[in-house]
């Protein structure tokens, strides 16, 4: 009889593969454990030193949830036997602790069934997701009016904070699998980067995220540019979204529906419990084609981009175009504020982001899917885009309305000279002049929706970068002068050179020595990218 009560009470062990437990072990502990029954205490105080990045307040719902867990699963440290509470002290004095009533224990059968439903994606999981941000909200809120507005915890502060733990996860530097020898054999090891810095989320890319749930909320998208009867361009060109406020029953109500917090929920919490360092080495492209790690940077810095803004522009990139790396193809700063060295360098090279700052530090710009090809026309197709990123981030995906997606042209003298998306001629959503001076944005441009990128419908130029995305797909059999040109000269080709001499040609400039670049050196010491 009791044997068939224990048998019909019994619970599953959670489906964790070899690599998910790998991690688990080392924070939940190394104990064999072949039934969920089976009462094996962890400390929470462990369990709190092996959550670096997250939060005091989620490491204190997570403990919360799996309490509130025990409680339901009648696990309680008072009901345990006198003899079983002798091994329980004994357990723990193994692991260098000494048994104190404030010192809380929990069943570690427990937490394995709480990490797998906040990690796995199901609609079973999400109940216990839902129960984690309404202990978050019972726990931490404070309603009262007298509460200073800075001090007040609210829907915005969890995901400010759950947004801090995954970007900082994002960003950190991928770990590399070298194959090194010893004692003549040949074998792998995970060389893991520095330890990334924690990432503060700014309000921009909360707002961001609460204007994603509040569109699938409302099923209104709150992306969409903000529009006025006024008619005065200046007046409203200066005009900007509105924060929006979120309370507690829509975040618990509409987050999982947000693809954006679906994604920072997951990096949060499996990179926090499940992800090691192997695991991410060894499967970059699955965690690059999830948008769970960022791409790396060559040279390893942007001056425009912060690591929120990476994120975002990354996660809006259509699937085909993703990439393990991003090349800069060009910077003003050191490549110089010149039209023609910037033509030539993003030039028919493939998927490019182009990121501008203007005089007024509003920073904005656009991603191109298409190589950009001189032509008095406009070319591309629907998976290009337009964002903004400072003041606020806003993203404008493209409306099909029109196929005016982008314009590179000059060489005209009755058509606009300079680097355009969007819009109609000399009324673009985004353009820079071919006197690399000057630029307009003129909304509202029907090709992606979006009001002036800038503070004004005609600003400054201030800095620009260019990223390739993904390099353009070329034949090989083909002779291609693009890449003819950055071979450059005679010099740089070693076989030519050899050819020369042995024609009796007397190579004067061969012994010259190259400066040292310092980015060259860097990449040569480093393994790693900066953490910014």
């Amino acid at each position: 009889m009791g044997n068939s009560q224990s048998q019909s009470s019994s619970i599953p062990m959670p489906n964790f593969n070899e690599n998910e437990y790998q991690k688990l072990k080392s924070i939940i502990g190394n104990a064999e454990q072949t039934h969920m029954n089976d009462f094996i205490p962890v400390s929470t105080e462990l369990i709190k030193e092996k959550l670096p990045y997250l939060t005091e307040r989620f490491r204190l719902t997570f403990i919360n949830l799996a309490k509130e867990e025990e409680k339901l699963l009648n696990i309680k440290y008072k009901n345990i036997k006198k003899s079983k509470k002798k091994a329980l002290e004994k357990s723990l004095s193994a692991v260098s602790l000494n048994f104190e009533t404030k010192n809380e224990i929990l069943s570690r059968s427990t937490l394995l069934k709480i990490v797998e439903s906040l990690c796995k994606q199901t609609d079973d999981e999400n109940k216990i997701k839902q129960r984690f941000i309404q202990l978050y909200a019972s726990t931490f809120s404070n309603e009262k009016e007298q509460i200073n507005e800075e001090d007040k915890i609210d829907a915005s502060t969890f995901i400010k904070e759950l947004a801090s733990t995954a970007l900082t996860y994002y960003i950190a530097a991928v770990p590399k699998i070298k194959t090194v020898e010893e004692d003549g054999v040949e074998k792998e090891v995970i060389k893991e980067g520095p330890e990334p810095k924690f990432i503060e989320a700014s309000e921009r890319f909360v707002n961001f995220v609460i204007r994603d749930i509040k569109k699938v909320s409302h099923k209104d998208d709150l992306s969409k540019p903000v529009t006025f009867d006024d008619n005065n361009e200046d007046e409203e060109t200066t005009k900007v979204n509105e924060p929006v406020i979120l309370s507690w029953e829509e975040l618990v109500s509409n987050s999982l529906s947000s693809s954006i917090f679906n994604l920072l929920w997951k990096i949060n919490f499996t990179s926090s419990f499940i992800t090691t360092n192997e695991f991410k080495a060894r499967n970059i492209k699955d965690y690059r084609l999830k948008s769970m790690t960022k791409p790396r940077l060559n040279p390893n810095k942007s001056r425009l981009l912060k690591p929120e803004d990476l994120f975002i522009i990354d996660l809006s990139i259509p699937s085909f175009h993703v990439n393990e790396e991003w090349n800069q193809l060009y910077d003003d700063s050191t490549s110089g504020q010149n039209w023609t060295v910037f033509s030539n360098c993003i030039e028919d090279q493939g998927s490019t982001i182009v990121i501008v700052r203007d005089k007024e530090n509003n920073i904005f710009g656009g991603f191109a899917s298409n190589e950009w090809d001189h032509k008095p026309k406009f070319y591309g197709d629907n998976r290009s885009f337009l964002f903004t990123l400072r003041p606020e981030i806003n993203i404008y995906k493209a409306t099909n309305i029109n196929d005016h997606y982008q314009y590179f042209n000059d060489k005209s003298q009755s058509l606009p000279n300079g680097l355009g998306m969007g819009g109609q001629f000399d009324y673009f959503g985004f353009f820079i002049s071919s006197d690399f001076e000057n630029g307009h944005s003129k909304g509202i441009s029907t090709t992606y929706n979006n009001p002036s990128l800038s503070s004004q419908s005609e600003f400054k130029l201030d800095a620009i970068e260019v990223w390739l995305v993904k390099e353009k797909e070329r034949d090989d059999r083909l002779i291609d002068d693009k890449k003819l040109k950055q071979q450059g000269t005679v010099l740089n080709r070693m076989e030519d050179m050899t050819f020369l001499e042995m024609s009796g040609v007397k190579m004067y400039t061969k012994d010259i020595k190259k400066q040292p670049n310092a980015d060259d050196e860097y990449w040569k010491e480093s393994e790693f990218e900066s953490n910014y």
